[in-house]
């Protein structure tokens, strides 16, 4: 799957004083980063982009397995959460990643059209690349067994997995798996 990025989006970080700023750019030029000491993240080929809502309950439960498997590759990997539409503010985001601690960029899809590429559905939802061809899609891990169902134990670790083999020049041996949280909601025409 090859994708065409020329979406307006909204790029939130942190600034030298530690508050949150949220603003719309163009991708081009949305490449801040959640924390001055992050990596140089601009010439990596794989990209992690991270469907997310600041209301769902299983975004809000994962963050701190996201900014882990961050810490773990976010020196070979691009990393991106998007939060599809306009139901959130540019405040309403940073208070978020603020709340959650969330060390990758946050960025609001106001248009849709990273989410309508991607053909996104449910938050959270990933979507692993390199070189725009699609590795990986689907659940981060397998915490949940249905909205609301939490299970007792994770026994597998989807992204962390396709990220090791990735990583190794290797394709993931599990390419889709079903995500399970919060519909996106679409906007109305």
């Amino acid at each position: 799957m090859k994708l065409l990025w020329i979406p307006v989006i909204a790029a939130c970080s942190f600034g030298p004083s530690e508050s949150m700023e949220c603003s719309r750019l163009p991708v081009e030029e949305a490449t801040i980063m959640a924390s001055d000491a992050e990596p140089d993240q601009r010439h990596a080929q794989v990209s992690v982009l991270i469907l997310l809502s600041p209301e769902c309950p299983i975004s809000q439960q994962i963050t701190g397995t996201l900014n882990e498997i961050f810490g773990r590759y976010g020196n070979s990997c691009t990393f991106r959460g998007i939060v599809p539409g306009k139901l959130y503010t540019p405040e309403e985001v940073s208070a978020f990643v603020r709340k959650y601690e969330l060390q990758f960029p946050v960025e609001i899809d106001s248009s849709y059209s990273v989410t309508e590429k991607l053909n996104g559905i449910i938050t959270p939802e990933v979507f692993v690349l390199r070189n725009d061809t699609l590795l990986y899609s689907g659940a981060i891990d397998n915490s949940y067994s249905a909205p609301g169902k939490k299970n007792a134990r994770i026994t597998r670790a989807y992204l962390q997995e396709a990220l090791d083999s990735i990583v190794n020049n290797k394709l993931p041996s599990t390419s889709r798996t079903s995500p399970i949280g919060c519909l996106v909601e679409r906007r109305h025409s």
